[in-house]
């Protein structure tokens, strides 16, 4: 499928409200009317074709056939002829539409994952997050540290630690899958903890993180 954009402010405000801003534009080749909503922000559109653009408070997406206007699904877009959004209220071809919670397949289609790995101290590591821009990487002399989402893991020839606080020593090379909600050695899942994990992982210590002096 071909996403189309054409980008035009109108001045017909007057239509409907003289304090509203009336944007006429197109998505997935279906006219687009928002009204109240001042201008486009930005626009994307991915190598398969899904298109984003976002206005204001309004983020309108065509991903994979369907029609996702913040986060709430208003059908496939082989039934839409057209589309108006006016002070939060969407109407499809001319009759208001109540959305539906996204599947968890469309939400991943929405916020793809990114997948990257690196060698790392000698270890092979994964690193999955829904944003790139959500991973940072520093290199200091013998460790290797990795912000993804706010979760901290510095890894070492000899060890990981997570958060400062969570320590998993490491013996030869290992591989490790480092997401916001998971890290695993091996097949072994070390953080979140378990009371498994002790077992599951050989050379497994947990540290505290130190308390500032008073």
């Amino acid at each position: 499928m071909i996403l189309g954009v054409g980008i035009a402010l109108c001045g017909a405000c007057n239509q409907h409200n003289n304090e509203s801003t009336v944007l006429e534009s197109e998505i997935a080749h279906r006219p687009l009317t928002v009204i109240g909503h001042g201008e486009i922000t930005g626009t994307s559109k991915d190598f398969q074709g899904n298109q984003t653009l976002w206005l204001s408070e309004l983020e309108i997406c065509a991903i994979n056939g369907i029609l996702i206007i913040n986060d709430g699904v208003y059908g496939t877009l082989d039934n839409i002829e057209a589309i108006a959004v006016s002070n939060g209220i969407v109407h499809i071809n001319g009759t208001i539409v109540e959305s539906r919670p996204m599947t968890p397949q469309e939400h991943l289609a929405k916020y793809p994952f990114i997948e990257e790995h690196f060698p790392i101290a000698g270890h092979s590591v994964k690193i999955t997050s829904q944003h790139r821009s959500g991973i940072q990487r520093r290199i200091f002399s013998k460790v290797s540290r990795i912000v993804i989402d706010g979760l901290q893991v510095d890894i070492s020839p000899e060890e990981l630690v997570i958060d400062s606080s969570k320590r998993v020593q490491l013996s030869g090379s290992h591989a490790i899958e480092i997401s916001p909600t998971q890290i695993m050695v091996g097949n072994n899942i070390v953080w979140p903890e378990t009371k498994d994990t002790q077992q599951a992982v050989p050379g497994y210590r947990r540290q505290e993180a130190s308390k500032p002096d008073p």
